[in-house]
């Protein structure tokens, strides 16, 4: 029986910020949409009530912002329609375009491998 070699990510980082909508979801990072009917993670400097909408009508399955909390209006809205949100991601900037992220926003955790 041949053996498999599995590989390990070269590279893995975790950020840490606050839970603003519970859940979890994995999807491309990227700062808009990607193309039609293309899920995404959005990034997002602030988590305002715009963001959120932005979220909800281009079909982001998640939202990553720098600035924002669980109280702010755009948490509200993202909760309401289920999708994860962490806020307070200070190194947001880190996190590269096109990177396969993982959202966590029950526990407030942003992850990634290369």
């Amino acid at each position: 029986m041949p053996m498999t070699i599995t590989e390990s990510p070269r590279y893995s980082r975790v950020l840490n910020g606050i839970p603003a909508a519970w859940g979890c979801t994995t999807g491309p990072a990227a700062w808009g949409p990607l193309f039609p009917d293309t899920p995404f993670v959005l990034l997002a400097r602030a988590l305002t009530a715009d963001v959120a909408m932005t979220a909800i009508l281009e079909g982001a399955v998640g939202v990553v912002s720098a600035a924002g909390g669980a109280t702010s209006h755009g948490a509200v809205l993202l909760r309401h329609h289920c999708i994860p949100c962490v806020s307070g991601v200070t190194a947001l900037e880190e996190v590269p375009s096109g990177v396969m992220l993982s959202v966590d926003g029950t526990k407030g955790e942003v992850s990634w491998s290369l």
